[in-house]
């Protein structure tokens, strides 16, 4: 987890929150602890281990089920919760020099309003087709190299150009979590190119998708400025096309907010 997600955490301690999309977890403290300190490249993170406690005679609306039987990595011990899931932030321990502990407590308080996200994510994917769709719930719950599989067998499939730009860029945001940042960009830039000039009709408003990947991979790559014109464009596209109070809008405030504290341009940031 980067040190930026982990003080969001903190300033939130004893508050509501829900999972950006199913939550992938394992009954294993084995298994994810071997998740939680796996070596990366990437800077400024550390090692994090959710232990998170729920009770299906008490929870009424939060969906979880044990899906070892059907995992292809049935050693993992599986356990996944739905879109909509909350978890009340009980504790954050630094003991550890090398581990935080974050413990949860699914709670079914702030439900709705997890359920209000999942209606407006589920709006933002609502030209996107149930095959592409099932990719992403792969990349959503982490598993990576299996997204990048689906897709490739999808793509030897696919005839649709609309698609395979959304499965290009798709492949990029999993790339851009592995983190390979190269591979990442080449297929943001591939969906982009595709968007805007192979399929008929420009899809501007759709490109702001790969845009942002390839403004994140230069934000890691710390080269601010060339992040900062990708982070900018997308936020004119969201507000031309969606209005200023738009979700997309907010996210690509956000991410230019987060540019600017990278720079520590505080000023920025703040504006």
């Amino acid at each position: 987890m980067g040190n930026d997600e982990l003080t969001k955490l903190k300033e939130n301690l004893g508050c509501i929150i829900s999972a950006n999309g199913f939550l992938s977890t394992s009954c294993s403290k084995k298994v994810a602890m071997e998740f939680a300190t796996k070596p990366t490249k990437r800077t400024n993170i550390v090692s994090v281990l959710q232990e998170i406690e729920c009770s299906s005679d008490i929870l009424e609306s939060i969906v979880f089920a044990n899906i070892t039987k059907y995992s292809e990595f049935e050693q993992e011990q599986e356990v996944l919760f739905d879109l909509s899931s909350t978890f009340k932030i009980e504790s954050i321990s630094e003991n550890d020099p090398q581990l935080v502990v974050v413990k949860l407590t699914a709670t079914d308080a702030g439900t709705k309003i997890a359920e209000k996200y999942v209606d407006l994510n589920r709006k933002r994917n609502e030209e996107t087709t149930p095959d592409i769709l099932f990719g992403i719930l792969l990349v959503q719950m982490g598993k990576y190299d299996q997204s990048l599989t689906y897709f490739k067998n999808l793509l030897n499939a696919s005839d649709d150009k609309v698609d395979e730009a959304r499965i290009y860029n798709t492949i990029g945001s999993a790339y851009l979590c592995k983190p390979k940042l190269n591979r990442a960009y080449k297929f943001a830039k591939r969906a982009y190119r595709m968007m805007i000039f192979v399929v008929k009709g420009s899809r501007i408003k759709d490109s702001t998708r790969p845009m942002t990947i390839m403004a994140h991979v230069y934000l890691r790559k710390e080269m601010y400025e060339e992040s900062l014109d990708f982070y900018l464009e997308v936020l004119e596209i969201s507000e031309k096309f969606y209005g200023r109070k738009h979700l997309d809008t907010a996210v690509a405030l956000d991410h230019i907010g987060n540019a600017y504290l990278e720079i520590r341009d505080y000023e920025q940031a703040l504006v």
